[in-house]
């Protein structure tokens, strides 16, 4: 099967690793909302904050399979509505599965206070995730002669290493 280069490769452990960080993340924010008094307590915020953040974990790499090629602010607009659309589907997915009626959540909090929640802990998680995926992937040996990132940048930058 050929594919178009302008679509990213996705393998299966991209993904797994994906959802595998999601999930650890989703577990923190389920312990800081509960820390803080939001929601009907651990278990229900615990699910209904692990289908928001693989929902939008989903999304998210729907939209870098499809938008691969484009142009960075097309990528970083498809990603800020792909968070909006995983907000909204796993807000509904989440009250089913924690057994709550989407009428009597939806009394308690708003789906625009679900979208900004997601808006801020998704963009928390896609920086780490994206940021972890750069550092990987940056030469780093060819570029600073290091075999490792070093804090100092701008050692790098101003000494080679043949000096």
């Amino acid at each position: 099967m050929n594919m178009d280069p302008k679509f990213a490769v996705i393998n299966r452990r991209h993904v797994l690793k994906s959802f595998s960080y999601t999930a650890l993340f989703n577990t923190a924010i389920a312990l800081f909302l509960t820390f803080l008094e939001f929601g009907g307590g651990f278990v229900k915020t615990f699910i209904i904050t692990q289908c928001i953040g693989m929902s939008i974990c989903a999304c998210i790499l729907l939209v870098n399979f499809l938008f691969k090629s484009a142009k960075p602010f097309i990528q970083i607009a498809a990603i800020f509505i792909a968070m909006i659309i995983g907000s909204v589907i796993g807000t509904l997915l989440g009250t089913v599965a924690a057994g709550i009626g989407t009428s009597i959540f939806f009394q308690e909090y708003s789906l625009f206070q679900m979208i900004i929640l997601g808006l801020v802990f998704g963009t928390i998680i896609s920086y780490f995730i994206f940021s972890r995926e750069l550092v990987k992937k940056r030469p780093w040996k060819a570029t600073c002669g290091f075999s490792r990132p070093r804090l100092n940048l701008t050692f790098c930058l101003t000494h080679s290493p043949t000096s």
